[in-house]
């Protein structure tokens, strides 16, 4: 029984980590410090305990590396969602659409 305890006190301080840097990166975001967003994000997805978080976490670090022209990034994290499992349609879309425009960026017309 303390076992339990103790792990489901683990998974809590866990969750409310991956949100907090969630939260963290989204306010640096708007902010427009991308830098300091993209650093919180990265470290969201070390404390994700789902395919559903990991491909959110994912998706998120994918809009900050493209605000930041980030293509390699952009094509990192695309790879990691869609190897995750957990993406809803609508974010796999939005997924595609990033690899797509790095694609345009790179003037990589053929693929």
């Amino acid at each position: 029984l303390e076992a339990s305890v103790a792990a489901a006190r683990a998974s809590m301080a866990k969750e409310q980590a991956r949100r907090s840097y969630t939260d963290l990166g989204k306010f640096l975001h708007r902010r427009g410090d991308l830098n300091g967003a993209l650093k919180a994000l990265l470290r969201t997805r070390d404390y994700c305990s789902s395919p559903l978080q990991a491909g959110e976490s994912c998706a998120l670090v994918v809009m900050v590396a493209l605000d930041l022209g980030n293509t390699m990034q952009v094509n990192s994290h695309v790879a990691k969602a869609e190897h995750s499992g957990g993406l809803e349609p609508a974010t796999g879309a939005q997924l595609k659409a990033a690899a797509a425009l790095t694609l345009l960026k790179n003037k990589d017309y053929k693929a």
